[in-house]
């Protein structure tokens, strides 16, 4: 298993500025961590997408502490002025060559938190995995890896304690990923997933770099 640590950040101030490379910066030397990675975000450049991977959970727990959060949430708050999407997701397998395909599709599946039980998340998860695999095995507009896993991070969406499915789907460009909405391997399979009840959907494309 793998940890992703993923922001969407809508920025106050440029990229090039001191506030949002002291927050890339917070993350440096920390025991576990394996990389942090960062793109202007392909539908709208005010945004910007941070994943900062983990080599397993407990070692971001283990960074984590109350103090810790004190200051991200410090220097996130000299950085944007608008609510911030983060989410700590785990993933089954390694998300490092997913997160290194020229473009990322970071997609995410909302739900009611009171009605995700184990069973529940393991049906999502195997159903997306059919899509997944296909994607991989099938779809020449696929690059790096596709993974899928649960975020860690309960948030409120429209009144109700949420939670996400969050997708890291590497693709050989944003034009490759809408060619491949067209062909069999994505309609033949694209049912096994969102069908559970989701209450929101959230996607946005990134090719981060280091």
């Amino acid at each position: 298993m793998t940890c992703v640590q993923l922001y969407q950040i809508q920025l106050s101030k440029t990229v090039e500025d001191p506030p949002f490379t002291k927050f890339l910066g917070s993350f440096a030397n920390a025991p576990g961590l394996v990389k942090v990675v960062w793109a202007s975000q392909h539908e709208d450049d005010k945004f910007v997408g941070v994943a900062a991977q983990w080599s397993k959970y407990e070692a971001y727990s283990n960074w984590n502490t109350p103090e810790q959060t004190r200051i991200s949430n410090e220097l996130l708050q000299n950085v944007s002025n608008a609510p911030v999407y983060s989410d700590v997701v785990v993933f089954p397998e390694d998300a490092g060559s997913a997160l290194a395909a020229p473009v990322v599709e970071l997609v995410s599946w909302i739900y009611p938190a009171a009605k995700i039980n184990a069973d529940a998340e393991k049906t999502i998860a195997e159903g997306f995995y059919v899509f997944a695999n296909a994607i991989m095995s099938e779809a020449p507009e696929a690059a790096g890896r596709t993974v899928g896993g649960w975020g860690q991070v309960p948030f409120d969406h429209e009144g109700t304690s949420s939670k996400r499915y969050t997708a890291l789907i590497g693709w050989k460009s944003v034009e490759a990923h809408y060619a491949c909405k067209k062909t069999p391997p994505f309609l033949d399979n694209i049912d096994h997933i969102g069908k559970h009840g989701h209450t929101g959907l959230e996607m946005a494309h990134y090719a981060y770099s280091q």
